[in-house]
């Protein structure tokens, strides 16, 4: 009686591909689940709803402005590319052009919240260095 219980659950509320809703996954297809562990596939891809609102009155009207964002969690959609999207990195807006690679990933990956200012040099190592080279040539 378990055993067909549980296969009764597993056949009813098994999805096909892990798309509950083909309306859900906004055309995404398969693309976010090459995701490790990032999101439950039954909830399927994020987006903020003010950034698809202004996503789609520009695509209604056809005009190409910069777009500000403080969502950098939101999972790039077909319907961006080929727009400029402003995403906030902690301390200023950097805009970053949408292609149709980018599609499935997050906006927060194209934009780095650190400034790598390089490795500060160890002065005594560097002469050493000099010095060596200098005894070679």
């Amino acid at each position: 009686l378990f055993f067909v219980c549980f296969l009764f659950f597993f056949f009813f509320f098994q999805a096909e591909d892990g798309i509950r809703d083909a309306q859900e996954s906004r055309g995404l297809g398969d693309v976010y689940k090459r995701q490790d562990m990032a999101r439950s596939l039954k909830k399927g891809p994020f987006a903020d709803k003010s950034l698809l609102k202004a996503i789609d009155a520009m695509n209604a009207s056809g005009s190409k402005s910069v777009i500000k964002t403080w969502s950098r969690r939101s999972t790039i959609f077909p319907q961006m590319v080929s727009h400029t999207i402003a995403v906030h990195d902690g301390r200023k807006h950097v805009p970053v052009y949408v292609t149709e690679d980018m599609v499935g990933h997050k906006l927060g990956e194209f934009v780095a919240t650190r400034t790598y200012r390089g490795h500060s040099k160890d002065e005594k190592l560097s002469l050493i260095h000099i010095c060596r080279c200098r005894r070679r040539g």
